[in-house]
């Protein structure tokens, strides 16, 4: 059997977790199903580092992009593949082989409104790719309801298969320290757009009597505040509370995970949400929202709150801060946690791939 796997997300994304997914899927294909070629395909066919950097700059990464995109074409019909699974929604026409599409959320059809230009083209792309699916993969039960809602596509043609966290984060052991100390502090992990209910994060940090105390840490997303943020920092006087950090390396993210009281995670909408499981895996207890499909992937293993109470959300953070709650909640990640593994990811992937060929 032969997949190709186009390139796609990597032009998008420098990191993320679609990259990590189909990072993770076609390695492992490559490594433990001996009969089975893999053809990952970039444009140039080894990246440098200078094109990394280069796509996200204006018109030379669109640039960039639209040679990637004529070439796939023909390197596809030459490969003549059983499966082509494309990383983001990017399907050619008259493809003989079978067509695998996952779908990692539903957000831009959820709120048409939000997102301008970049979010009507990935509802366009995506809902070309479904139409052209032999099967799709849905990441979690949740977002495969919101496609069976927002789509024509009938559920008998989709497949959940949860993702797994980054695996570079099991090479750790869990913290067994629940002393309090003059860094304590929690973190948050990831974008902060509008759905990932940053702003009530700081309405319920800034409120908090003991935020004098524990620090918030945010990781990842943009590098700069927002002008609501900014607001919010000196409404609550917290500039100094709240600190920023970007971007950071695998190592960097995985002492942030380590040595936090507690991770906070009060998204409104997510197509599975992996964050939550990395700091599992570092031994770091759970704080968070109770929607789908959130409750889907942590099941008992977190600290529920309504994302939309900022009240609610305090509660959480008073609760961690007892050690006897701590601990139990770590013991309970740690257990959970083990049920997400890229063995399985893959062995299911794999599966469906033989179904369809």
């Amino acid at each position: 059997m032969h997949i190709f796997f186009d390139g796609e997300i990597f032009t998008l994304q420098q990191y993320g977790g679609i990259s990590l997914v189909f990072d993770q899927i076609a390695e492992r294909i490559s490594n433990d199903y001996p009969n089975t070629e893999v053809t990952r395909y970039r444009w140039p066919r080894q990246q440098p580092e200078l094109i990394k950097q280069l796509y996200p700059k204006l018109g030379v990464g669109h640039a960039l992009r639209l040679i990637d995109r004529l070439t796939l074409l023909n390197a596809v019909k030459k490969s003549e593949p059983d499966v082509y699974h494309p990383t983001y929604y990017r399907v050619p026409r008259g493809l003989s082989s079978a067509v695998v599409i996952t779908i990692h959320d539903m957000i831009p059809e959820l709120h048409p409104e939000v997102g301008g230009v970049f979010n009507t083209y990935i509802r366009f792309a995506k809902r070309r790719a479904l139409r052209r699916a032999t099967h799709v993969v849905a990441v979690s039960e949740k977002t495969k309801e919101d496609i069976v809602q927002l789509t024509e596509i009938d559920s008998g043609k989709i497949t959940v298969i949860h993702p797994a966290p980054n695996p570079y984060f099991r090479h750790t052991e869990s913290p067994t320290n629940v002393e309090t100390g003059e860094e304590d502090y929690f973190l948050y992990v990831g974008r902060r757009d509008f759905y990932k209910n940053f702003l009530n994060l700081l309405h319920a940090y800034g409120e908090w009597p003991a935020n004098s105390n524990i620090r918030l840490r945010c990781v990842g997303g943009r590098n700069q505040w927002s002008a609501s943020e900014k607001s919010l920092l000196r409404k609550y006087n917290i500039t100094k509370r709240v600190n920023l950090y970007g971007h950071v390396s695998e190592s960097e993210l995985l002492d942030h995970y380590r040595k936090a009281l507690a991770f906070v995670y009060p998204s409104t909408i997510e197509g599975f949400g992996i964050p939550p499981l990395e700091a599992m895996l570092c031994g770091t207890p759970v704080l968070i929202s109770k929607v789908a499909p959130m409750t889907e992937v942590v099941g008992e293993a977190g600290c529920y709150f309504d994302p939309d109470d900022p009240a609610d959300i305090r509660e959480a953070f008073d609760i961690i801060l007892n050690d006897e709650n701590r601990m139990r909640l770590i013991e309970k990640g740690t257990k959970h946690v083990q049920k997400y593994t890229w063995e399985s990811t893959t062995e299911q992937i794999y599966e469906l791939y033989n179904q369809l060929v």
